[in-house]
């Protein structure tokens, strides 16, 4: 599925708006909020010093759900970098 990381230098703040706003849906009552149609897990994940996060698509999740996903990570000023289908462990050219 996708791993995407962040810029260096990118605050906590900013990567909790990213997931409200680019991965997610925010609540209209202005609080929390709920993921993308297509988008099943996520975890949190750190390497060479870059945050980043490890994205699930749901076993359904249809072509252009993941297109959509895909475009709106990567059209983020915030992300340095996206992959696709790679296990996390397996990243060795971020510098």
């Amino acid at each position: 599925d996708l791993v995407f990381f962040f810029n260096k230098g990118t605050t906590s703040e900013e990567i909790l708006e990213f997931q409200r706003t680019v991965t997610g849906i925010p609540n209209q009552k202005g609080s929390g909020h709920a993921s993308l149609p297509g988008m099943m897990t996520g975890v949190a994940i750190r390497i060479n010093g870059f945050d980043g996060w490890a994205e699930r698509f749901q076993p359904d999740a249809t072509d252009d759900e993941k297109t959509l996903i895909k475009k709106r990570i990567s059209d983020s000023p915030l992300v340095y970098k996206v992959y696709e289908n790679v296990i996390p462990a397996r990243i060795n050219d971020l510098r």
